[in-house]
């Protein structure tokens, strides 16, 4: 019968059965779905990369513990594969310890990651969170795949070693970094350039995809390729170090290049943190300032009424308006939720809600749109105008209101300025009866060449009203919420990095104290030692914020140069020297601080 239903009905209507009435009936619901969906894949797809370089981090570590065990094995007759094995099975049942704890406190946190959502409106309260053993048993499975994939790359070097390289690599690091391992990492960091220049083929808010894509391939570059790095940048320091260098830098350089996997790890974590901490956070402030200096172009000279207090202009103040000497056009202007198909580069197939202005043809003459075709004196009826990028004048568009009725209308124009102005402008009629208040937001006022108007006497008469120089749409908003959220959660995250790599370097650190009291027999001074150490934090914190700083600043470059015509982003820049200064506190304290019972005489 559905069916027959869509060829008697045609293209027009869509008819629903089953579990799709319910999206039928409530679009929004839909809506929501689609961005739950979204935002899992963002969180979770972050979420595996922190996990997988915590793990893989961690057992490094563990195996570097364990390489006179290790060549022992190997002497005595085990395959590398059983090696690995070894240490598959370590690596598994650390993660099975923390499967149960992690899978109640899930559940818990699920609850209340949905009542943020709800809280910050990216989802409606009548949406249900379904709880289900599937989301524990992905969580079990993923996390298995992490862990097998990041045990198996940490072990893979020292089970594939000769029995006498095991055996003297049983007392240091490897030599040589893994050339296959660096290999990759190298291709991965240039490739991430290819994503960078997004923003300057596609000027769209979907252009932040390559950036931020491009900020994540460039850090597991770094990940892959930091042993060389570091081995590559300390052994051309140590050979140009000036002859009047102190003993403790000497010392400090040179320990860095001779164990540059230990070095590399802090240092792609680290860098980690502060790539995608500043990518993150001022790839959202530069898209909302470019927006805004869209829109503020738009409407330069532009006056605006409003009525707060009164939850919108009332209605025939707008024609006061226009009679008032020194106002040559007024408009009135709201917003309104639509459901659209697939209008822009980067929506999804399905539905997808958008706020969308609402003009009329009266805007022809206050709102500089950067019209391409068509005209908004045509804004009657059901008339929309769409980005010039997206739609033809004399097409079509199904669209949904917000209070569910399908409609189709007509596109009358199209213009260039949609960054400022959104890709959808619906007509005043069009919209009318589909609105909660059918009150306006605001009445943009063009005032004449002669001077500005004085709108004292007419504003006396409508208590509740007040004028304002600049537009509310030409102010950056605050973050929508979706990237509030994900800014929430990836603050979590990089927090829990810097804990893991600040206890790693302190496991470190104490591994080291026999090399510790080796130099103070050999005639080290405790205050030279502390200096080393001191020096060994400046270098690890110095490595991780310069790599951290370029590999967010390429991305950023082309996205500035795109958005805002300027090579630097917009936002809060004093977020550079605050990670800087972030990853040298973490690296001084999980460094110098556990060696102090050693040059103080206590340990």
């Amino acid at each position: 019968m559905a069916v027959e239903l869509r060829k008697l009905l045609g293209e027009r209507y869509e008819v629903a059965t089953g579990r799709f009435i319910g999206d039928a009936e409530s679009p929004g619901m839909a809506t929501a779905r689609g961005l739950l969906i979204v935002l899992s894949g963002s969180i979770g797809g972050i979420s595996l990369l922190v996990v997988g370089f915590v793990v893989g981090g961690s057992l490094s570590m563990s195996i570097n513990r364990q390489r006179r065990d290790l060549a022992l094995m190997r002497a005595a007759g085990a395959t590398p594969r059983q090696v690995r094995r070894t240490i598959a099975i370590q690596a598994a049942v650390a993660a099975t310890a923390a499967l149960a704890p992690g899978i109640v406190l899930g559940y818990h946190l699920a609850g209340r990651f949905g009542g943020l959502l709800v809280s910050t409106g990216a989802l409606p309260a009548a949406l249900p969170l379904v709880y289900s053993p599937l989301s524990a048993l992905a969580a079990t499975l993923l996390l298995a795949a992490v862990v097998r994939g990041s045990a198996w790359a940490a072990s893979l070097r020292v089970s594939r070693a000769s029995v006498p390289t095991a055996l003297a690599e049983s007392r240091s690091e490897p030599r040589e970094p893994s050339k296959a391992r660096t290999a990759v990492g190298m291709l991965l960091m240039p490739a991430s350039l290819v994503l960078s220049i997004t923003p300057l083929l596609i000027r769209t808010e979907a252009a932040v995809i390559g950036p931020a894509n491009a900020a994540l391939l460039a850090v597991i570059g770094l990940a892959l390729a930091g042993p060389h790095l570091v081995r590559t940048a300390t052994g051309a320091l140590a050979d140009n170090l000036p002859a009047r260098i102190s003993t403790a830098a000497w010392l400090a350089v040179n320990n860095a290049r001779g164990y540059a996997l230990r070095t590399a790890g802090a240092v792609a974590a680290m860098g980690m943190v502060v790539t995608l901490g500043l990518s993150f956070t001022l790839t959202q402030t530069t898209i909302m300032t470019a927006r805004a200096d869209e829109a503020a172009l738009g409407l330069r000279g532009v006056r605006a009424i409003t009525a707060d207090r009164l939850g919108g202009v009332p209605h025939g103040l707008v024609s006061e308006v226009r009679a008032t000497p020194g106002v040559r056009a007024a408009t009135s202007i709201a917003t309104t939720t639509v459901l659209t198909r697939q209008l822009a580069f980067g929506d999804d197939a399905g539905l997808q809600d958008r706020t969308a202005l609402v003009l009329g043809p009266d805007a022809n003459g206050v709102i500089d749109l950067g019209v391409a075709h068509g005209s908004l004196s045509d804004l009657q009826g059901a008339a929309i105008a769409v980005d010039e990028r997206v739609g033809a004048v004399g097409e079509s568009r199904d669209l949904v209101m917000g209070d569910g009725a399908a409609v189709r209308a007509r596109v009358v124009a199209t213009y260039r300025r949609a960054l400022g102005f959104g890709p959808l402008i619906v007509s005043r009629d069009l919209a009318a009866g589909h609105t909660t208040t059918g009150l306006a937001a605001a009445i943009l006022v063009r005032p004449a060449s002669s001077g500005a108007p004085e709108f004292g006497a007419l504003l006396a008469r409508w208590p509740g009203t007040e004028t304002t120089e600049t537009p509310l749409i030409t102010r950056p908003g605050a973050f929508p919420a979706e990237v509030v959220v994900n800014l929430a959660v990836l603050v979590v995250l990089l927090g829990y990095v810097l804990v893991v790599v600040a206890n790693r370097l302190v496991a470190t650190t104490t591994a080291r104290r026999e090399e510790f009291r080796a130099l103070l027999r050999l005639g080290t001074t405790p205050g030279q030692l502390r200096r080393m150490l001191c020096w060994e934090a400046v270098l690890t914190a110095g490595a991780a914020a310069g790599a951290g700083v370029v590999l967010a600043a390429v991305p950023l470059t082309t996205l500035s140069m795109s958005f805002l015509g300027r090579p630097w982003p917009a936002g809060p820049l004093w977020l550079v020297p605050a990670c800087v200064l972030l990853v040298g506190v973490v690296a001084w304290l999980a460094t110098v601080l556990p060696a102090r019972p050693v040059y103080t005489g206590g340990g």
